[in-house]
């Protein structure tokens, strides 16, 4: 760490002194004085929460096919929505938070994520009402994650498929963990959660919105659970077992 030497004089009476006053720099380096004593700044955080929006408005983002009677639409059904969820630090430098994520950064969660449970929510509601279809591609290139994700022809879901058809949903959002670099901004690592249709972005202005973890999400890491999925049926199976013990 740089020191900025400063010659003071707080009295004619008291002899000079020389204070050392930091320079301060981002992150890691970043120290400050109180009382003549250093206490060293807060490390930036290195895991945050994330939600990921991918816009479905453009066309080539999804395939459907309409099933009449005479020229009603009655259904739609084979939905299917793909694309970039995310893309890498050589395709976009950053987002306007100024995150980047590295190239690679997808490689462990993406097998964990597909075996587990790869399923596509509506409003990341993990409940069997609310399941909306399923992912069947989930791949890294040199771009970033690109995502295929085909809808329940389900009768229940036919309300979901219209709506991704003709437009009025618009949004696959997916949330999970960032793992940082040291410099705060650096994605080396993501841990993807669950994926889930959504009517509006948890951030309409920016592809990535990054929050710290609530408390919630520290125990899930603290748990040790393969999928936030897991966790959850293990903590609702807690809060049953404790309210019957009540």
């Amino acid at each position: 760490m740089k020191l900025l030497v400063v010659r003071e004089r707080i009295s004619p009476n008291i002899p000079l002194t020389i204070v050392h006053r930091p320079v301060l720099k981002p992150f890691g380096d970043v120290q400050s004085f109180v009382e003549g004593a250093r206490v060293p700044a807060p490390e930036p955080e290195t895991l945050k929460r994330f939600d990921i929006g991918l816009a479905l408005d453009e066309p080539e983002r999804k395939s459907f096919q309409e099933v009449k009677d005479g020229s009603r639409v009655v259904d739609v059904i084979n939905v299917s929505i793909k694309g970039y969820l995310s893309t890498f630090e050589s395709t976009t430098r950053s987002d306007r938070q100024g995150d980047y994520i590295v190239e690679g950064a997808f490689t462990d969660t993406i097998p964990a994520f597909m075996k587990n449970n790869p399923v596509l929510l509506r409003d990341h509601i993990n409940m069997t009402d609310y399941i909306a279809g399923t992912f069947v591609v989930m791949r890294q290139d040199k771009t970033g994650l690109y995502i295929e994700a085909k809808l329940t022809d389900a009768p229940g879901n036919l309300d979901t498929r219209f709506k991704v058809a003709d437009g009025t949903l618009k949004t696959l959002s997916m949330g999970g963990l960032f793992h940082y670099n040291e410099d705060g901004r650096g994605i080396f690592k993501v841990d993807l959660w669950e994926g889930s249709l959504v009517p509006i972005p948890a951030n309409p202005d920016c592809q990535i919105s990054v929050r710290s973890l609530n408390d919630r999400e520290k125990r899930f890491v603290k748990s040790g659970a393969k999928s936030f999925f897991e966790f959850e049926q293990a903590e609702a199976r807690s809060q049953n077992h404790a309210g019957v013990a009540a």
